[in-house]
């Protein structure tokens, strides 16, 4: 049976990865076309949607609150309203880091141990396993989603491979970067 860190863990730290790839490759993209990176980080997709910051956050948060609850170790949310470009990529890659420090043998949280999905309106205690397969995972790939189709949106020429490459660890596929976007 897969433990706790096995079901999420890489998963976690891959939408991470993810994250700071294409977000990279955003930047890179902007400066060759002379674009402030402040016109990708308040892009949204439609005007009640939120924008390009906001998913960063989401993703972080969601991540940061997977590593709190099935390691107790205590990260508090981010709680700054407006990411800049910079400051996305020292979290994500803090927030990688600190993924890649845990260590699944001393994770003690076990699947139907009670955690709770703290919101600013609700607590919601859940077993642990729901917590990382029900409400981590699908939103920190839901807001992955969202950055990926607004940065596509806005003409960043990420592709499929951008976004599959930091999921592949049991299998090396090599370079598959076609420059195509999807």
């Amino acid at each position: 049976m897969a433990s706790l860190y096995d079901i999420g863990f890489p998963t976690l730290s891959g939408i991470l990865k993810t994250e700071l790839a294409i977000l990279k490759k955003a930047e890179a993209w902007a400066a060759e076309k002379g674009i402030k990176t402040s016109e990708l980080t308040e892009a949204r997709i439609y005007e009640d949607m939120h924008p390009l910051h906001f998913q960063v956050l989401i993703i972080l948060n969601t991540t940061r609150s997977a590593i709190t609850q099935i390691t107790g170790r205590e990260l508090p949310p981010l709680e700054k309203p407006e990411l800049t470009m910079d400051e996305s990529f020292a979290l994500l890659e803090e927030t990688i880091k600190i993924f890649e420090e845990v260590q699944p043998e001393k994770i003690t949280v076990k699947e139907n141990d009670t955690v709770t999905l703290s919101t600013k309106v609700k607590q919601f205690p859940m077993p642990a396993i729901a917590f990382v397969q029900e409400y981590a995972l699908p939103n920190a790939f839901f807001h992955l989603n969202m950055t990926y189709a607004i940065l596509r949106m806005k003409g960043v020429p990420v592709g499929k491979m951008d976004y599959l490459k930091n999921f592949w660890r049991r299998v090396d596929f090599g370079d598959q970067s076609s420059g195509k976007s999807s």
